[in-house]
């Protein structure tokens, strides 16, 4: 009876060493991020965007993936816990465009060519880059003026974000205005124009009123966005366009009418539904 405790205890002590053996060559993914270590990037042009792993044990291959699609891989270089690695060609988009980064590593594990692995994934979003445009000193008002828009096509949905700033530091009062305009329509099969309106505000947004000389609070902005996604019923090689504008008027307050300080920042983009 001792034998057989004994012999069962051996046993025992041998199935939870070779447990622990197996177990410490589990290869473990530690760490996954972008390059700059955030999640929000922004799109100049369709960059390289690049990704950081590093691995508990060395891998002797990470297999990468976006959205569940193959992206590539990244050889273990002679024996190496971590990589970069670069993915071309992520547009981005007004509001945001979420990837599914995956990143799959892999050791083999003996001679007999038995693998053990790790996934791990990152949500990476991409914006688009606003036009932009300032008047750091207007000529009649020596106001500074600042706008910025963004507009694009997310698939079939048009996006549009527009904002106006203007700030007052002269010892003068400045009646200012600042006007945003915004449309998507479907334009005209041979030539730019529009040939229908699909999403325009009721009405055209504007804020206008009176900054202070020597105003504690001496700065207005607004901002304005939206979207507009087209119906089923869009037609084959059509064109459709999100356009926006942000205006920013500046004038002294009883001052001559015809002296008005004036920024203007626009974008448009067109799609093309294919044939």
């Amino acid at each position: 009876m001792n034998r057989l405790i004994a012999l069962t205890i051996a046993v025992l002590s041998f199935v939870f060493l070779f447990g622990v053996v197996n177990n410490s060559d589990a290869i473990e993914i530690v760490e996954l991020r972008s390059y700059n270590n955030t999640n929000v990037e922004y799109d100049y042009g369709y960059p390289y965007f690049t990704f950081f792993i590093r691995t508990d044990l060395p891998f002797d291959m990470v297999y990468w993936s976006v959205d569940g699609q193959p992206a590539g891989d990244s050889d273990d270089e002679g024996n190496i816990k971590e990589v970069y690695f670069s993915f071309p060609n992520l547009p981005g988009s007004v509001f945001g465009t979420t990837y599914n980064i995956e990143a799959v590593a892999q050791t083999v594990l003996d001679e007999n060519n038995n693998i053990d692995s790790d996934t791990e994934n990152y949500y990476f979003t991409v914006y688009t880059v606003p036009v932009t445009d300032e008047i750091t000193s207007g000529n009649w008002t020596m106001a500074t003026m600042y706008g910025e828009v963004d507009v694009g096509w997310n698939g079939t949905t048009a996006e549009a974000t527009a904002y106006g700033k203007i700030t007052n530091n002269t010892p003068y009062d400045i009646v200012y205005g600042i006007r945003i305009h915004y449309v998507v329509g479907m334009l005209q099969r041979n030539n730019d124009n529009l040939a229908q309106h699909l999403d325009v505000p009721d009405q055209l947004p504007i804020d206008f009123g009176v900054i202070k000389a020597y105003a504690d609070d001496n700065d207005e902005d607004y901002s304005y966005s939206d979207s507009y996604t087209l119906g089923d019923g869009e037609r084959a090689g059509r064109r459709y366009i999100v356009e926006a504008k942000v205006t920013i008027t500046a004038q002294i307050s009883g001052g001559d009418p015809n002296e008005i300080d004036v920024l203007s920042v626009p974008e448009q983009q067109t799609l093309t539904i294919p044939d």
